[in-house]
């Protein structure tokens, strides 16, 4: 075998759907696809994985940051290429790897769609993928274990539709039964029950268009990977916010969106600008709105409880 030209793509796919890593999904072609193909493609495709040098992954890196991506998000696709390498070389198909040069990220993570911007964005969207952003805007699901649902997932119970997830298609692994959100329940009425749960056609680049249409994000060139703002992996971010702020218990939230740790979850609980002046709005309600009026009560209060307690007994 000519080693030169042996697709460490193959490698890495095999190695997940053996390992049976929710990473690989299919792409709109029903093709074997992981996160970030797209992005390392365009520099790495058909190029001999012997002469991937450190130098070459620096100039993979700039040519990234003139598209616009967070360091986060280059550091993710690095990280790919690299556990590809990596089984390359494990299985002696490459002979050494190359060091790996990393960004420093912010790990903050900030992207979320309020209520109105939610109904503005599925509007904008092509009627058959309006079901599956619902879905998971409400959920928090990701969306590959959104896109695995099946119609013998689902039961009825009283005219509720409830959503059996099994436990492989969760990240914690346990399987949940799930009643489905009214919208959903009346939409899911009208759809052949056969077959996929949700119809995900030109997702990503209808989403991307419908959230440059909207002013959530912006195209960086003709490519549909060149593009910043809005990600579908935002509406992940927004079911857990919205989780959370209807009052649903964290260990609840973390069932329903799949989380397998507390640490995961809290970075996808975002605060925003809304819910820091509500904070501060509570504060000042505790306060009464004069920070001197509540601080001289509280030495009265003292005074009283020094006055009681130096009595005689």
């Amino acid at each position: 075998m000519d080693m030169d030209r042996y697709d460490i793509r193959k490698t890495l796919i095999l190695d997940y759907r053996t390992r049976g890593v929710k990473m690989l999904e299919e792409d709109e072609d029903g093709n074997p696809y992981v996160w970030g193909f797209e992005h390392l493609d365009p520099f790495f495709k058909n190029r001999p994985a012997r002469t991937i040098t450190t130098d070459l992954l620096y100039e993979f890196i700039e040519r990234r940051q003139i598209d616009g991506p967070k360091n986060a998000t280059i550091n993710r696709n690095l990280s790919l290429l690299r556990r590809m390498m990596s089984l390359a070389r494990r299985e002696g198909k490459l002979v050494q790897a190359p060091y790996f040069p990393m960004l420093k990220e912010d790990n903050v993570c900030k992207g979320f769609l309020t209520p109105s911007q939610f109904i503005k964005l599925r509007e904008a969207m092509p009627e058959h993928l309006r079901t599956l952003v619902t879905f998971l805007y409400f959920t928090g699901c990701r969306v590959g274990a959104a896109l695995a649902i099946t119609w013998s997932q689902i039961e009825s119970e009283k005219g509720r539709f409830q959503l059996r997830i099994d436990g492989n298609q969760t990240k914690n692994e346990e399987p949940i039964l799930l009643p489905l959100p009214i919208e959903l329940n009346e939409v899911l009425k009208e759809l052949p029950r056969k077959g996929k749960l949700v119809d995900a056609r030109n997702l990503r680049k209808s989403f991307q268009a419908a959230c440059v249409k909207l002013g959530l994000g912006v195209e960086t060139g003709p490519h549909v990977w060149q593009y910043k703002g809005l990600l579908l992996h935002d509406f992940r971010r927004s079911g857990v916010r919205n989780l959370i702020r209807s009052g649903v218990p964290r260990r609840i939230a973390m069932k329903i969106s799949g989380h397998l740790t507390e640490s995961t979850f809290e970075r996808y609980n975002i605060v925003g600008s809304t819910d820091l002046h509500e904070a501060m709005a509570k504060v000042e309600k505790y306060f009464d709105g004069n920070l001197m009026a509540v601080e001289a009560n509280q030495q009265q209060s003292s005074q009283q409880v020094l006055s009681y307690q130096s009595k005689p007994r």
